[in-house]
């Protein structure tokens, strides 16, 4: 009785949990992205700069320049009168008024730290390499490059132990625009990094640190501007290549089969090699007839499979699990041909579905389709 029981049991559990189910392999190809923000259709760009804050470092040089003229003008001066006075009067002057003789030579101000004024060939060429696009002075779209004044923090940092110390830290301000071959702002975008923090050793006093950094303050604070600056540019490459440029990305696109059991799927299996192949042609666009037609007769195999589903019973040779494993195949590859309308009608079928071990595929290709429908609908005013 024991034994019947348990064969029961068994075939109770076979039956119930017999059913078709799918795997996915990844096929893993290169593609050129689109811009977000194209410039033009013949994929030149001039690159241009401006430098707003640079009156301002020429009248800062120019005051200096001037006091300092005046000061050496007062010291010879006094050398002249000196030179005039009588001897008596000389005498006088140095053993009871305790001058000596004037050098005829002024104590000069220093010159001060100031913001470096960029050439734009200098700049353009030094930062501005932007994927798939060719530089020419004469395009007309263009990227400006507008660098605002520096943000320069300096600060006395006391410490009851060890003293005193300066520290110093420097952003620039760079403000981007991408301007269209008609002259439009297309998008702008401020990118601003820093140096990073600087400190000086301590000091006993604060005569002494400012002595220090008297010595130190302008080859210091140039090697900040430029550390912020690399970093500052080094974001802006970043989202230029990203957002206008034209980069070559790896997908890894799943491509779900059917287990063989009860039931066989050659044309649906065999589908496989064929889209891996054409999904691997995207990368050159010179085969994209061949790779178009080759995705659509894929499409074929899997549309016409899906003429047998039933979605009710999951012993069915095409059951609920082998549609939704069809049904984001079809939607990767219309994705692919930019049919966005039949690759979201397909992820829409898929996500009623409810099939579990869907989910993480379905999320990232939904995503992806946003993405580069978004970037497709900008290029097509090109």
């Amino acid at each position: 009785m024991k034994k019947i029981v348990l064969l029961a049991v068994m075939a109770m559990l076979y039956t119930t949990g017999f059913g078709q189910s799918v795997y996915s392999e990844n096929v893993k190809f290169k593609f050129v992205q689109l811009p977000m923000y194209p410039m033009q259709s013949d994929q030149e760009y001039a690159c241009k700069i401006a430098t707003p804050y640079q009156d301002d470092v020429k009248v800062t040089l120019e005051n200096v320049r001037l006091e300092n003229i005046k000061k050496q003008e007062e010291a010879a001066e006094r050398l002249a009168e000196y030179n005039k006075s009588s001897r008596g009067g000389k005498v006088f002057d140095k053993m009871v008024m305790g001058d000596k003789k004037p050098s005829g030579k002024a104590k000069l101000t220093p010159i001060p730290y100031t913001q470096k004024i960029w050439n734009e060939n200098n700049f353009c060429g030094q930062y501005v390499n932007i994927v798939g696009l060719e530089k020419n002075e004469n395009a007309k779209g263009k990227i400006l490059f507008t660098i605002l004044a520096n943000e320069v923090t300096v600060e006395d940092s006391p410490s009851p132990e060890k003293g005193i110390r300066k520290s110093v830290m420097i952003s620039t301000p760079v403000q981007v625009e991408i301007f269209n071959a008609n002259g439009e702002i297309i998008h702008t975008q401020l990118f601003k990094k820093s140096s990073g923090l600087f400190n000086t050793s301590y000091f006993s006093n604060q005569m002494k640190l400012d002595k220090k950094w008297g010595e130190i303050a302008i080859a210091t604070c140039k090697k900040l501007e430029n550390n912020a600056m690399k970093s500052t540019m080094a974001q802006a490459k970043k989202f230029l290549n990203e957002e206008v440029g034209y980069m070559t990305k790896t997908r890894k696109a799943p491509i779900y089969m059917v287990k063989e059991k009860k039931f066989t799927y050659p044309n649906i299996n065999a589908a496989y090699s064929t889209i891996a192949e054409a999904y691997n042609l995207t990368i050159e666009e010179t085969l994209k007839e061949d790779r178009e037609s080759q995705i659509k007769s894929v499409i074929a195999v899997w549309e016409n499979a899906l003429v047998d589903k039933d979605l009710k019973n999951k012993k069915a040779r095409i059951n609920k699990k082998v549609v939704a494993g069809l049904y984001f195949n079809i939607a990767e590859a219309n994705f692919w041909l930019n049919d966005f309308v039949m690759a979201r009608k397909y992820l829409a079928k898929l996500s009623a579905l409810n099939v579990n071990g869907f989910n993480k595929d379905y999320k990232k290709i939904d995503k992806t389709i946003k993405i580069h429908q978004k970037r497709h609908a900008a290029n097509k005013v090109l």
